[in-house]
This record gives C-alpha cells, structure tokens and sequence, in this order.
C-alpha cells in the first residue's frame, strides 16, 4: 500500500521485499528521536518498514532537525543503540550531545 501523503511503501509486501535486500547505509529521517526512546514517527505502518530498514543497514544515519530531539512520538522504529550516526543542526544543546556520544552515537553537526 503506498501513503497517499507520502508516497511511502507500506504493509505486508513492503516487508517482504525489505527482508530480501541488503542496506549499506541508510539515511533515516525521523519524526522524533530521544536517547532513552529511541527514534520514532506518528504511523505505525511507517514504523514498522524503517525498523525492517534498520534491521537490514550495515550502517544507520539519522537526520533529523535538533527540535525533534529528546521528543518521541507514536510509533517506535528503534533503539538509539541501533544508530551509528546523527547529522542535525547546531541548535542542539551540548547535554544532549553528550547524551547520544555516551551510547555510541557518532554525532554530527551542519
């Protein structure tokens, strides 16, 4: 089922194919991403296809805005022990750098 909204793959077949494929690196944006919660979105169905992408990525890379930062929303998609990389803005606040470097979170700031 594709997300009227989005454009998005979503559903049985979506996870099905995802299982076949290997990921180098995965580029993942997020909804809400927080250090304790992990990352996370609004839809479920969302969820579930990036959990299946982390799954398959040798190498994950979140980007998101430092706004959705220690924020968590509806559905979650994974652990933050689950990512190696953050790319945000320079808005965020240096607690919270620390936060994600100290669970092996590569953090990068543009």
């Amino acid at each position: 089922m594709a997300r009227p909204s989005s454009y998005e793959v979503v559903g049985p077949l979506a996870h099905s194919v995802l299982q076949e494929l290997w990921i180098d690196h995965l580029i993942l944006g997020v909804d809400a991403l927080d250090v304790e919660a992990g990352a996370s979105c609004f839809h479920e169905d969302e969820a579930a296809i990036n959990a299946v992408m982390v799954q398959r990525a040798r190498q994950v890379t979140v980007v998101t805005t430092s706004n959705k930062l220690g924020q968590r929303t509806f559905a979650r998609i994974c652990e933050t022990s689950a990512l190696d990389r953050l790319v945000t803005d320079n808005s965020i606040p240096p607690e919270v750098t620390d936060a994600f470097r100290a669970h092996g979170t590569t953090v990068d700031i543009v």
